[in-house]
């Protein structure tokens, strides 16, 4: 299913003026999720970059990312398996890496196409109500990183509350602030249903090519069973200059090791003074 993407006009949609109207704090920015599975990450670091790929939604190459959240969750349609190449591995990196944002949106774009917000939804929303972009006569330029701190103070109050999808309790909208709604109803909802934390996890969006270094990279959590193989310890610690986080493996289901990951970032986050 394609994207519907209208031509903004030169005011920004009710949904980014709405954001906009709240301060942020003077929180320092979280850094940029990128998950992927052993498979993937091998080839990250065959060719030392991120690349974008094929995208079905918007029909172009994108890459994408998550900030602050490792979100994405990967291989959730394998069963129990004890192939290293289906467990994921998150790579955190310095949100300053990004020189553009093509689009930013306050969750999983990918899950607003295929109707699983709907619920919470008018039936004339489209990805446009929510894109964030203060500058629509600059698409394609988002501002970064200071904008997802408007949307977490609108919603989340402080970086530690976003992490935790801790939703805010009480937040005042205008008689018109229709998408303001629909995305707290949304984020709130305790209800069980198919979609996960990527309904209020803030996605990044690029068509750049990110290079995978010591400037770039901050953290990287893998499965303990990759530890075997000096090469990766040593782009990692000795290449990257980064963090080396690591998660018991063992057979599985992929997506059971999505906890561990979150448990891993959240120390992280919380060691470097971002929580």
């Amino acid at each position: 299913m394609l994207a519907k993407i209208n031509t903004m006009s030169d005011r920004p949609n009710n949904f980014t003026e709405y954001i906009l109207k709240t301060i942020p704090s003077n929180e320092r920015p979280l850094p940029l999720t990128h998950t992927t599975d052993g498979y993937g990450f091998r080839e990250f670091l065959e060719d030392q970059k991120l690349k974008p790929g094929p995208c079905n939604v918007f029909n172009e190459e994108l890459l994408y990312l998550f900030y602050g959240r490792p979100a994405y969750r990967v291989g959730s349609e394998v069963e129990p398996t004890k192939f290293n190449f289906f467990f994921p591995v998150c790579i955190l990196l310095n949100p300053e890496c990004i020189k553009v944002v093509k689009r930013l949106y306050p969750f999983d774009s990918g899950a607003f196409a295929t109707n699983l917000y709907s619920e919470y939804m008018h039936k004339n929303f489209n990805l446009d109500n929510f894109l964030v972009n203060p500058n629509p006569n600059a698409p394609g330029q988002i501002p970064f990183p200071e904008t997802p701190a408007h949307i977490i103070s609108s919603f989340f109050d402080n970086n530690r509350n976003y992490y935790d999808d801790n939703i805010r309790e009480s937040v005042g909208f205008g008689s018109l602030d229709f998408e303001a709604q629909s995305y707290y109803e949304l984020i709130k909802s305790k209800r069980q249903s198919i979609f996960d934390d990527r309904r209020s996890a803030i996605e990044i969006q690029t068509d750049e090519i990110i290079p995978l270094s010591s400037d770039t990279v901050c953290a990287v959590v893998l499965p303990q069973a990759f530890m075997d193989d000096e090469k990766i310890k040593a782009t990692i610690v000795g290449n990257w200059n980064a963090k080396l986080l690591t998660y018991p493996s063992y057979r599985s289901e992929p997506a059971f090791f999505i906890p561990f990951i979150m448990d891993n970032v959240r120390n992280f986050l919380q060691d470097e003074g971002l929580i």
